[in-house]
């Protein structure tokens, strides 16, 4: 059950999924209605989960020195909606900065090139 999770939440479902909710609780903002406990609880809870995830993420990648294309852009993304979005703290900053230094794999794109995926 773990792994499924940890998938999910590993995967653009998961950033599809933060990325909606968030618009929901954006469009109510601006017609001017107060976030409910439940409401601010779920941004909080969003919050956490992307901390987490985007902070597993970017260790991996620095830590294999490279990332591909896609996980960069994903990863970025992600850190748009916790910073921008949902008023993360800016703790992640610094770990961003490393993963946006980090070389781009091409492996899989040019396997995918060749018709090899």
């Amino acid at each position: 059950m773990e792994q499924m999770i940890a998938a999910f939440l590993g995967g653009s479902a998961a950033s599809a999924l933060i990325s909606g909710l968030f618009s929901l609780l954006q469009d109510r903002l601006r017609r001017g209605k107060r976030r409910s406990d439940t409401e601010q609880a779920l941004v909080d809870g969003m919050q956490f989960i992307l901390l987490d995830v985007i902070a597993q993420r970017a260790l991996r990648y620095i830590q294999a020195g490279e990332a591909e294309l896609h996980d960069k852009q994903l990863l970025r993304r992600m850190h748009q909606v916790y910073h921008d979005g949902l008023g993360g703290n800016g703790n992640l900053d610094a770990l961003m900065e490393q993963v946006d230094r980090l070389p781009v794999r091409l492996e899989s794109w040019c396997a995918a090139e060749r018709g090899e995926d």
